[in-house]
């Protein structure tokens, strides 16, 4: 069975589900090796940590406590999933992130997601419910029961001392009624400057939200035209943003950090439109991944300096090594910052993008979730970063099978992908909404 990871440039309409993974694996990898040495799993026995659960609001984190010396002072945090379509995915990395707020200083909570729509949504959370900031935020593919919670908190902690924030870095547009607010954004940011101005980028952008919801192959159709035209405007746009950027922060007291959101916004449109203009999906994920990664490094450097942030996304897009993919450029960008844990899931039912339900099987001997499945643990967590090459450890520095979405074989070498490992033995769908 081959479950899509991505549909590239999938406008998110009423109803209908935008993928944001990215290129699926061919199905069927070669055949494991026989079961995997005694050593291996003595050694996962000796030092992986049993989570107690995944329940996204369980606010007693004495299972978590050994995070703190495994991140460190690490300021970039990927929590990465071998599929969306899972409860328990949802659920303890809502639970991760309050724990990460409450215990370790992180106050930016990432998704992969619309770069303005989770600002927008993040400026209004105390207008909306928790329910509406998520569906003006987030991708569909998490609107579920398991991860209101987070959005629930994110209400809640915006009247404390230290808010939680709530930001994105996809180029891909995740939420209809936000994105159509864009345009009217760049309009009112501009007109103090110039009203000529105002109505071009008004124009401008409204033209691409419209191009964007006619889907991959209308969007493509009619780029192959005005791709460049498109791109220029959106070039200018944010060169007059960032020629103005000060007067217009002071011109805008009550949102600061606004302008330099919009002149970021119309730096990462040219990516998209070259995105869905592309011909296939392997070239879609790669311009997509790099801009990805450019926005959080925009987020990280310059939006929030001085804050510590977390990163909801698939393992594919978190993942350090092997592809031209988001995380290969963020770790070559920030290294000593990023700590990144990739999600696996051991058997059950998932759903895919569109909500489908599929069955995952039990794991193939020898694999990396066959390995974690050993320990009898619904919920374990092995720090890979601070073990040492061994015999016990060999499986996380050679070749292993590793499942996407919890059927697609593939081979990974665990260390030269992620920081650490979170297994999830059986798995269900999210309670969608």
């Amino acid at each position: 069975m081959r479950i899509p990871h991505l549909v590239a440039g999938a406008w998110l309409l009423a109803g209908a589900l935008s993928a944001c993974g990215g290129g699926a694996p061919a199905n069927g990898a070669a055949a494991p090796p026989a079961a995997p040495p005694g050593a291996w799993t003595q050694w996962l026995q000796a030092h992986a940590h049993a989570l107690r659960s995944s329940d996204p609001r369980d606010e007693d984190f004495s299972d978590l406590e050994f995070l703190a010396a495994a991140i460190g002072d690490r300021r970039l945090l990927q929590l990465g999933e071998s599929g969306h379509g899972v409860a328990e995915f949802d659920g303890v990395k809502a639970r991760l992130v309050r724990f990460l707020h409450q215990r370790l200083g992180f106050d930016v909570i990432a998704f992969e997601s619309g770069l303005f729509e989770c600002f927008h949504a993040d400026e209004q959370l105390p207008s909306l419910t928790a329910d509406q900031a998520m569906r003006r935020s987030i991708f569909g593919v998490w609107h579920a029961d398991e991860t209101l919670p987070l959005f629930e908190y994110l209400k809640e902690a915006r009247s404390s001392s230290r808010p939680l924030t709530l930001a994105g870095f996809d180029t891909q547009f995740s939420s209809t009624s936000a994105a159509a607010e864009r345009p009217a954004e760049f309009r009112e940011l501009l007109a103090p400057l110039d009203g000529e101005w105002a109505r071009q980028a008004f124009e401008l952008d409204q033209e691409l939200v419209r191009i964007a919801s006619q889907g991959r192959s209308g969007a493509r159709a009619t780029l192959r035209t005005d791709a460049e035209r498109l791109i220029a405007g959106y070039e200018r746009l944010a060169d007059q943003i960032a020629g103005s950027q000060r007067s217009l922060e002071r011109a805008f007291p009550s949102r600061p950090l606004w302008p330099g959101l919009m002149r970021r916004a119309a730096e990462a449109a040219p990516s998209y439109i070259r995105a869905l203009r592309s011909e296939n999906d392997g070239e879609y994920s790669t311009i997509r991944d790099l801009a990805m990664a450019d926005n959080v490094s925009y987020l990280l450097g310059e939006l929030y300096p001085d804050r510590k942030i977390v990163v909801w996304a698939h393992n594919f897009h978190v993942q350090h090594a092997g592809v031209q993919n988001m995380g290969s450029y963020l770790v070559a960008r920030h290294r000593p910052a990023l700590y990144t844990v990739g999600l696996y899931m051991g058997r059950g039912t998932a759903a895919q993008n569109d909500r489908t339900v599929y069955t995952v099987p039990p794991p193939p001997v020898s694999s990396l979730e066959a390995l974690f499945s050993s320990l009898g643990q619904q919920l374990a967590f092995a720090d890979l970063l601070g073990a040492q090459r061994s015999e016990g450890t060999a499986w996380m520095f050679e070749p292993i099978v590793a499942r996407e979405w919890g059927v697609n074989q593939m081979r990974i070498v665990p260390r030269d992908q992620f920081d650490a490992i979170l297994f999830v033995d059986r798995v269900q769908p999210p309670h969608y909404r």
